[in-house]
């Protein structure tokens, strides 16, 4: 096999081996409606008997989350200094409602969020670059919950997420980790951005292009010692 015969089949291997990653999209665009109350979501324990609100989204295929960002504000008029812990979780779904969490290191941390931008009425908007969370095709449920450890649960740091102004849709809450999640209708200011995830290649696929490779630098050596 002459040298220049496997360029053609390298150059084919490589380009099957290293895709070139999709452009990142807009998966969930819920823009904050300033005229409709938001829902209190708060973390502060397991147990505790406060509010958590998620709301559900659905990936029609395999799909790596790149961004999230989402509006609230503080009960009674109150604010906060930069920056402010919030507990994220991912669910998926069960029947039209939370299930189990997902199960990466993502489902349930603390993260410091800066609120970069209010509007006149104190509405917060905040921005989060998510680690790597790839995700199979079908819906799922976001969670996120003010959590920061310096803000007692009362009075004006009761943290609240602000809706978006789709009635139509729904969201769920519930007290506390202990309880079972209710539907309700609305849902929250929330968006996410992604790009298309590769696909799991079949084991078949995946020990052909391994053979291929094998092959031909198998053919690569052995014309190099006849040269």
């Amino acid at each position: 096999m002459d040298r220049h015969d496997l360029l053609p089949a390298l150059a084919l291997l490589t380009t099957l081996a290293l895709a070139v990653p999709a452009p990142s999209i807009t998966l969930v665009d819920q823009p904050l409606d300033i005229g409709l109350v938001g829902s209190f979501s708060n973390f502060v324990s397991p147990a505790a008997s406060v509010q958590q609100i998620a709301d559900d989204f659905h990936l029609p295929a395999r799909t790596t989350l790149e961004t999230l960002a989402w509006a609230g504000y503080y009960n009674q008029g109150g604010s906060m200094a930069n920056p402010v812990d919030f507990k994220i979780r991912f669910f998926a779904d069960d029947g039209g409602s939370p299930g189990v969490p997902v199960v990466v290191s993502l489902a349930d941390y603390d993260v410091a969020v800066d609120a970069a931008s209010f509007t006149g009425s104190g509405v917060f908007t905040y921005a989060l670059a998510l680690p790597a969370l790839t995700l199979d095709p079908g819906s799922y449920w976001i969670s996120i919950m003010e959590s920061d450890p310096d803000n007692a649960f009362a009075g004006t740091t009761d943290w609240l997420w602000a809706r978006h102004d789709n009635a139509a849709l729904e969201s769920a809450f519930r007290l506390n980790d202990a309880e079972a999640w209710s539907i309700t209708g609305g849902n929250r200011a929330l968006t996410i951005t992604g790009r298309a995830a590769p696909s799991i290649p079949e084991p078949a696929t995946a020990l052909l292009l391994g053979v291929g490779i094998a092959t031909i630098a198998f053919l690569g050596r052995r014309h190099l010692g006849e040269a």
